[in-house]
């Protein structure tokens, strides 16, 4: 209810942002609940289980909250937290890269124009992305997802653009063979191969 009746005060976005800057928790909750969903699907694309997309989106409304006040109108207050997120994700995961090697510096072969989205819906694919090993996710997520270049994946990650290429290749090669492994199952289900 308490929520509800700051809503009717609070009108606008820019007068929920001002009662988070000054601290009302009813207003970060009313953020809280309005974008979590939202930014755990980001989470869910970056990370490799959903505990750990948990603790990312956690980390992330901590730092929107002791960042808000930071947040210059310049473009969308979404936008704003889809990056924190983002960076939030990828930081959590070069942390647990230290601990294992996830961009091993192979390089693949760069395979181009493959349509990983043909006959499969969001969910589906989003599934299949979950599965890829850490390197591979992130690079994917942010090349094709979020339209980050090979460059800029580079600069945040801290890889080559060789790496990040050739990350981005075999995360397509990954997908490709599932996607083998799928049609292949239906085939079968369907009797048209034994």
């Amino acid at each position: 209810m308490y929520i509800l009746h700051a809503l009717h005060i609070l009108n606008s976005e820019a007068d929920i942002i001002k009662a988070c800057i000054s601290g009302k928790r009813s207003a970060q909750e009313w953020v809280y609940n309005e974008y979590k969903g939202q930014l755990m699907g980001i989470c869910r694309r970056y990370c490799s289980s959903y505990e750990q997309a948990q603790d990312v989106l956690q980390d992330s409304f901590i730092k929107i909250f002791e960042n808000i006040k930071h947040f210059n109108n310049s473009g969308s207050f979404i936008g704003w937290m889809c990056r924190i997120v983002i960076n939030t994700a990828i930081t959590h995961n070069l942390k647990w890269d230290n601990r294992r090697s996830t961009f091993d510096g192979v390089e693949y072969d760069v395979v181009e124009n493959i349509n990983l989205l043909h006959n499969l819906s969001l969910k589906e694919l989003l599934a299949l992305v979950e599965k890829l090993p850490d390197g591979c996710r992130i690079v994917f997520n942010m090349y094709v997802i979020d339209d980050f270049t090979h460059a800029e994946i580079a600069e945040q990650l801290k890889i080559s653009v060789g790496t990040s290429k050739s990350q981005l290749s075999r995360a397509k090669s990954l997908l490709m063979a599932q996607l083998k492994l799928i049609e292949e199952q239906e085939l079968k289900r369907m009797g048209k191969i034994k």
